[in-house]
């Protein structure tokens, strides 16, 4: 049974959400509903990434840190060991002559967090071209990197644009693999070829990080969060928007068309809508949702959006959600398809031998 408390959590959470939509203007909600929210976001990014997208309204409200200073430096060192193998992977990589663009992690840490240590990943995501995966492979392997490193769903690998994840030797991050940036139906609008001529490239610690413009980065973070269901995972991806956001300067225009021809206007528009609802600005957007979401399926997904999933929704709606916001029920229903595959068959597609193939 839950108890008075926690029930009243959720409404208070709603206001709580300024802290990160509209940093600048007071949250109408106690230190104490704020601190929860904090602890509750931590527990579902990471205190890092938490304590980033809080920073700005807790030094322009004057609130003083909302997480444990002591908690977010364990994450920072923690994400410095894994920065630590990620640059070395990049580094041995550029010296064989292969090129890579950085997904997501990394990328993102470099361009638009203040402290990039708070929102570098697990993982390092590099798409390579489909020549150079086997020489990509053969050049981390040399230095001790191994498949199998992650824990994998219990369908296996199903995933086409990318490998299972290649990890470091002291395990502590991995490498993966992609031959396109996400899967289908990302790379009607972005393919492989097109997101190296489109790269950007960063100067940082000796290295130079090859990444995807904005329009790109919102999209494919949109595209992720379908796969997540929008779901908890998919909380990630929405703080990483903020931040691009925050940042200005996205083409409305190309980002329309990018969404469009990618088929994935559904997502994006998702994603857009969700981040109004929970109060950003509309003049933050680049562009505004192409139509607006409403009915008891959204509203409920926003409900748990702003209770910040507590509880966790369940795996079937998960599942409603993946085909009612993702991409098209196709899609959806191609990728459990595989996934009811994989439980019968289980799959790994790692090694020398299948990247060449």
């Amino acid at each position: 049974m839950r108890s008075a408390s926690s029930k009243s959590e959720p409404a208070g959470w709603q206001a709580a959400w300024r802290l990160l939509t509209r940093p600048r203007e007071p949250a109408s909600a106690g230190r104490d509903t704020l601190d929860a929210f904090a602890r509750r976001l931590a527990e579902l990014v990471g205190p890092g990434q938490a304590a980033a997208t809080l920073a700005a309204a807790e030094d322009n409200l004057g609130l003083g840190r909302l997480l444990p200073p002591q908690q977010v430096e364990q994450a920072r060192l923690l994400a410095l060991r894994a920065r630590h193998w990620q640059e070395q992977a990049l580094q041995r990589l550029a010296t064989a002559g292969i090129e890579t663009v950085v997904l997501k992690g990394l990328w993102l840490a470099e361009r638009f967090y203040a402290e990039p240590l708070s929102r570098v990943g697990d993982d390092l995501d590099l798409l390579v071209r489909p020549a150079a995966l086997a020489d990509a492979i053969a050049c981390l392997e040399s230095a001790g990197w191994r498949f199998a490193g992650a824990t994998l769903p219990a369908w296996g690998h199903i995933a086409r644009a990318s490998l299972p994840p290649l990890a470091a030797p002291d395990r502590s991050t991995s490498v993966d693999f992609h031959l396109e940036a996400d899967e289908w139906p990302f790379a009607r609008a972005l393919p492989n070829a097109m997101l190296f001529e489109q790269s950007m490239i960063l100067e940082r610690r000796g290295l130079q990080l090859r990444g995807l413009p904005d329009e790109a980065c919102l999209l494919l973070l949109a595209s992720n969060a379908a796969k997540d269901k929008f779901g908890p995972f998919a909380l990630r991806k929405a703080l990483d928007a903020l931040m691009i956001l925050r940042r200005g300067g996205v083409d409305g225009r190309r980002m329309a068309a990018l969404a469009g021809r990618s088929g994935l206007r559904r997502p994006f528009d998702t994603l857009l809508t969700l981040l109004l609802k929970l109060g950003l600005d509309p003049a933050a957007l680049p562009l505004a949702p192409s139509a607006e979401l409403r009915g008891a399926s959204f509203n409920r997904l926003l409900r748990d959006w702003q209770g910040l999933f507590r509880p966790f929704p369940g795996q079937w709606l998960g599942l409603w959600r993946e085909a009612r916001f993702g991409a098209g029920w196709r899609v959806a229903a191609g990728r459990n398809l595989r996934r009811l595959g994989g439980l019968l068959r289980r799959r790994f597609h790692g090694g020398r031998a299948n990247a060449a193939r």
